[in-house]
């Protein structure tokens, strides 16, 4: 027994070590996987003694730097973009260090202002600020960022651009050099290399010039801006106190609370530990408050996404309800029925609008959320607008052959009518076509898919389509040959080639003949190549009489007097001949 005792203590104290042992490898494994300072050159200063460190006021620019942030607050217009990586540097940091000074004071004074919502004067205030941040966000080249994020995305960018640009300057070591103009022009900057980029500090932030040339409008380059979410976490531990210039709360401040760049009043006006403890808690990097408020707009918009969709779908199994004729739709009440159709659903661009601009602008979403629904969003408007413009033709197209009947003033038969559609329908659905395609192309663009890959990659399926549909692209010029020449109408009695009978659908593609026996649907190419014969017509006037003569020989076995003959004559059904007149 007191061996088996021993056996067991030992094994707990093997067990043990070997927990030890895993533990301190997962705990120096995670120390070596979170640590920012191996994963960017930002860091190294971070671990730098405060007293190593040389402050703003000491570096070399600073009394530029004062007299460009006194010029912005004297008159908030002009250029950040400079000739030069110095002047767009002092430039953007001065306005966005006035820009975050201006909110810190409107969020501070906002029990002075009454009502729930801002003052016409503070409001004043918070365009300017806007057109601040606007005009600090054009010094970032946010070519790489998608279209349709640009201009939500370039705002977080830039705030959190400021707050990496507040840790750099915070923790350089040496006087920063900031070439201007002539530097990069002799080459006199250390920094300037050869292609005109500049490094801040010698870090992976860099502004280039816009241009090929060495000199030009210098701003933040376009991987520099792919970079700063990364960057911005990276330092996130390490940003200098609040102060004067230094604002290492701007972007959070800004994520955390609804709105864009100055949060509502009602919001300010609710209590601190309220909004602090409990509306402010943050999942992903978006608040309890925010989340909720996405979720209940998601609901709404859904909600009535469903109503409109099953009420446009109730007009095609259940048209009778709307306009009718007998068990079927009246051809004369197609268009209103159509318009009917485009009203339904045209709420749908409103809505789709209002629920993105609801998300992004007035709540606020931010980070991976925000990825998910704004190319969301982007997709589901132009899908909509695709569909109601394809809609739109189409009613158009049944109103316009109406018009198009009682303008040429003929009686309104339902022949007629069809007749007109023939004509004008094919070319409305050519032209939704065409909308649809402009509309799939310009929603890439906003993806973010360059127009060069676009046009790369549509031209080798265009190839492909266009050596396999040559027949399809003949039949379709022969349609509008045959649409423009009218040799055949619809309704009219008609030979083409060895098929004979009545013309019932004339379409872009092709034609239908209805025989004795069955329906014949001809190639418009094959139409076009083939003798027509139109028994409807006998001449260009379509009023004309016959111009042909038919004898008609009967033998009869007495001899018939001019009584008798036109007694007999007057027996045989000949329309539009006058039987008086058949004998003199």
């Amino acid at each position: 027994m007191q061996t088996l005792i021993n056996r067991c203590g030992a094994w707990h104290r093997w067990v043990n070590r070997w927990r030890q042992a895993f533990l301190a490898l997962a705990v120096g494994l995670t120390l070596l996987v979170v640590q920012p300072g191996l994963s960017s050159p930002l860091l190294p200063t971070a671990v730098m003694p405060s007293a190593q460190r040389l402050p703003l006021q000491q570096q070399p620019f600073y009394p530029e730097l004062l007299a460009k942030r006194q010029h912005w607050l004297n008159a908030p217009i002009g250029r950040v973009v400079g000739d030069s990586p110095r002047e767009t540097l002092l430039n953007f940091y001065a306005v966005t260090a006035n820009a975050s000074a201006l909110i810190n004071e409107l969020i501070q004074n906002h029990l002075h202002d009454p009502g729930l919502n801002w003052s016409s004067s503070v409001q004043e205030q918070i365009t300017e600020i806007e057109t601040l941040v606007l005009e600090a966000r054009k010094a970032l080249d946010l070519s790489a960022i998608p279209e349709s994020r640009r201009a939500d995305v370039g705002t977080a960018l830039t705030l959190k651009l400021k707050v990496i640009l507040d840790y750099l300057l915070s923790s350089q070591a040496q006087q920063l050099s900031l070439p201007d103009q002539q530097a990069i022009q002799d080459g006199a900057s250390q920094r300037a290399l050869l292609n005109g980029e500049w490094s801040v500090g010698g870090t992976t932030v860099i502004l280039t010039p816009s241009g090929k040339s060495r000199i030009g409008n210098y701003r933040f380059s376009a991987e520099t801006v792919k970079e700063i979410p990364k960057i911005y976490k990276d330092i996130l531990p390490f940003r200098p106190s609040a102060s004067e210039w230094f604002t290492p709360n701007l972007y959070s401040d800004f994520a955390r609370t609804p709105d864009r760049i100055v949060p509502q009043k009602w919001y300010l006006m609710l209590p601190q530990k309220v909004r602090t403890n409990l509306l402010e808690l943050s999942i992903d990097s978006n608040t309890v408050l925010q989340l909720s408020m996405t979720l209940f707009v998601i609901l709404i918009y859904g909600l009535m996404v469903w109503m409109l969709v099953k009420s446009y779908f109730k007009t095609y199994y259940d048209a009778t309800s709307f306009v009718s004729k007998g068990d079927t739709v009246d051809p004369w009440n197609q268009d209103q029925l159509s318009w009917r159709r485009l009203l339904i659903l045209l709420p749908l661009l409103p809505l789709s609008i209002a629920a993105r601009w609801l998300i992004n602008i007035e709540i606020n979403i931010t980070g991976n959320l925000a990825t998910i629904l704004q190319p969301s969003f982007e997709i589901l408007i132009s899908l909509t607008l695709a569909l109601l413009g394809c809609l739109l033709l189409d009613a158009s197209g049944h109103s316009i052959s109406e018009l198009v009947l009682r303008f040429r003033g003929r009686e309104q038969t339902l022949i007629r009518l069809r007749r007109a559609k023939s004509f004008v329908m094919p070319l409305c659905r050519a032209g939704a076509v065409v909308f649809v395609l402009a509309i799939v192309y310009q929603l890439l663009l906003n993806l973010g898919i360059p127009s060069a890959t676009v046009l790369t990659f549509s031209a080798v399926p265009g190839l492909a389509i266009g050596l396999g549909a040559s027949k399809l692209l003949a039949n379709f010029f022969a349609g509008l040959s045959i649409q423009s020449d009218r040799p055949l109408k619809l309704g009219e009695f008609c030979q083409v080639g060895a098929h004979q009978g009545f013309i019932t659908r004339i379409g872009l593609r092709s034609l239908q003949i209805e025989t004795l026996d069955s329906i014949v649907t001809i190639p418009n190419s094959v139409v076009d190549e083939q003798m027509v014969m139109n028994y409807s017509v006998r001449s260009n006037d379509s009023y004309s009489p016959a111009r042909q003569k038919l004898d008609i020989r009967y033998q009869v076995k007495e001899s018939l007097g001019a009584f008798a003959t036109r007694e007999l004559l007057g027996r045989v059904p000949l329309r539009g001949v006058n039987p008086e007149a058949r004998m003199p």
